[in-house]
């Protein structure tokens, strides 16, 4: 059992089940252990490695898909925008992409339970395909804003939940051509 803070604010005392001896530790916040079971779940979304990634595509609604292709030496760095016009793109717009893609985590569990028309993932606003090295693809989908959140329902499609993200990240992915 963990209890009160001591009066150094940096230590709880605890003891054990059936136990009558009280301990003074450091290092244990009892606010870590009594919180919700959403700060506990792993909220990371895609889990790839950057170097791993070969090409990218963005699908929007109403917008032509723009798909960026790693081309030559993953070392030199050259992506392509190879649809919907090919030409040449700007690395370091691409790198944030990739960072984005590589480190992007949900903000939380969507507990409650709605249709998919309703969070519109059954036609989302936003579907992202990773193609990797390894010749498997992974993909995330963004659906509608959720009401009074400035959050957007997402899901890929390993993950049996529903989650949102904040609207910060899914900007990171609501990109046109001339974005790159």
């Amino acid at each position: 059992y963990i209890g009160k803070n001591a009066a150094d604010y940096s230590s709880n005392y605890v003891r054990g089940d059936n136990s009558s001896s009280v301990y003074q530790v450091q290092g244990i916040s009892r606010y870590v252990f009594g919180t919700d079971h959403k700060r506990w779940t792993d909220k990371s979304l895609l889990k790839i490695e950057k170097a791993a990634i070969k090409q990218v595509s963005i699908a929007k609604k109403g917008a032509a898909p723009i798909t960026i292709a790693l081309e030559g030496d993953s070392a030199k760095k050259v992506w392509t925008i190879t649809q919907p016009v090919q030409k040449a793109a700007d690395t370091t717009k691409v790198d944030e992409l990739l960072n984005a893609l590589t480190n992007l985590m949900a903000a939380e569990y969507e507990d409650s339970a709605y249709t998919d028309s309703a969070t519109g993932l059954a036609n989302p606003s936003i579907a992202v395909s990773v193609a990797l090295k390894s010749g498997t693809t992974r993909t995330l989908s963004i659906g509608n804003v959720k009401t009074g959140a400035s959050k957007y329902w997402v899901e890929v499609p390993e993950n049996p939940f529903v989650l949102l993200l904040n609207d910060y990240d899914q900007n990171k992915f609501d990109k046109n051509q001339e974005d790159f």
